[in-house]
């Protein structure tokens, strides 16, 4: 794979970047190409966003015919990807709720759950390393320092949230015990204890 190194004229230190494959039979799919189209997907921005990408980028765009190609052919990949987590993850919850009622649960089983989805799935920012492998434009290192970052600061964000919310049920039962108190206090008046004072 040829490779593009930045060097700083200051300091003398160098960058190597790995350059644009192609990744399909003919030569004329640039990974390049993939890259841009999942990540206007990624993103949410769609054509629009990634036109001016790509102009800031001083890249041509893909046309529009060209991008929704791609967007197909993105979508099928993501799809599978999620449809197999969802049946692992699935298969999890079965395995669960056997081991705690103590019974086989087989695949007539109805099963009542909660299920939340949102596209990083179970594997986090790591589940798009595994998408873009399958897209063929596998991810570099700084691709997989990013996608550890994220998974880092997801699980970060998390533990917050959960101290978060334990420490505001902890005041919520301060709160009540101290309303019980109050509460009491106006409807009996000023009491003392026995030996109290």
């Amino acid at each position: 794979m040829p490779d593009l190194t930045i060097k700083c004229n200051i300091c003398s230190g160098s960058t190597s970047c790995e350059t644009s494959l192609s990744v399909s039979e003919r030569g004329k799919l640039y990974d390049v190409n993939r890259r841009a189209g999942y990540h206007s997907l990624e993103t949410g921005s769609g054509y629009e966003g990634l036109v001016p990408l790509c102009s800031i980028m001083n890249m041509p765009c893909l046309s529009l015919p060209f991008y929704h190609k791609m967007v197909d052919t993105i979508l099928v990949v993501v799809e599978a990807e999620a449809h197999e987590e969802m049946q692992l993850e699935g298969q999890k919850v079965q395995d669960f709720i056997s081991k705690e009622n103590r019974e086989q649960v087989n695949d007539d089983t109805v099963v009542d759950t909660a299920v939340s989805f949102d596209k990083t799935w179970a594997n986090g920012a790591s589940s798009r390393l595994t998408i873009m492998d399958r897209l063929s434009i596998s991810g570099g290192k700084f691709t997989k320092m990013s996608s550890a970052k994220k998974d880092k600061r997801r699980v970060k964000k998390a533990d917050r949230q959960a101290t978060e919310k334990e420490k505001m049920y902890r005041q919520a039962i301060k709160q009540r015990k101290v309303m019980r108190e109050e509460a009491s206090l106006e409807a009996e008046g000023v009491t003392y204890e026995a030996e109290g004072f």
